[in-house]
């Protein structure tokens, strides 16, 4: 009697289909066409974060929403990182930092002035302290 068993529930999964996966493409408008993505993050509210040649961009799971810098300077991401505070931080190739502020990029001005190099990442630590690093000119 257990070998019936065991011969209809196998016959059993061999009938019923597993899952079909689902894709859906969420196409970028024409003029972003060419964007090379290079960094994708996904901040505390699980948005995703897209960092490309071409700028940054935000994916909330139907729309891409663009966020360029109002200046005519290198629109290439190179990191993106929140804060525990939620402030979000980006990073571009010509040293330039913005945070995000009322969807709106803001750029970040120290007294000292940002690196002429790459900003490559960014990280808090346990005393609140942040920290940036860049390609070439080491650790802030």
């Amino acid at each position: 009697m257990k070998i019936y068993a065991g011969i209809f529930f196998f016959l059993l999964a061999l009938r019923s289909g597993a899952q079909v996966p689902f894709f859906k493409s969420h196409p970028l408008a024409e003029e972003y066409l060419t964007v090379k993505v290079e960094k994708i993050y996904q901040d505390r509210q699980s948005l995703l974060w897209f960092g490309s040649t071409e700028g940054l961009f935000s994916f909330d799971g139907l729309d891409f929403q663009p966020f360029l810098k109002s200046d005519s300077t290198s629109q290439h991401v190179t990191a993106i990182y929140q804060q525990a505070n939620g402030m979000l931080w980006i990073g571009y190739r010509d040293g330039s930092i913005y945070f995000l502020e009322k969807e709106q990029l803001v750029r970040w001005q120290p007294e000292e002035g940002t690196p002429a190099k790459a900003i490559t990442g960014f990280a808090e630590d346990n005393a609140g302290h942040f920290w940036f690093s860049t390609y070439g000119e080491g650790v802030y």
